[in-house]
């Protein structure tokens, strides 16, 4: 997870899946196959179900 631009082209470059963590309207769009954007933290447990697998959140 990632809230920056820099830090999350560091993970699609070492091709881990990034949740890019966008409240900030600075922070640009990124469209790429292995980021998940999201602009609530409440919504990173689901998102993070859906995309991790064999991962849990604890």
């Amino acid at each position: 997870m990632d809230d920056s631009e820099a830090g999350a082209r560091v993970g699609i470059a070492a091709g881990i899946p990034v949740f890019y963590y966008c409240a900030d309207a600075h922070n640009p769009e990124l469209d790429h196959p292995l980021v998940t954007r999201f602009d609530n933290m409440a919504d990173l447990p689901a998102l993070w179900r859906a995309r991790a697998r064999g991962w849990d959140l604890v």
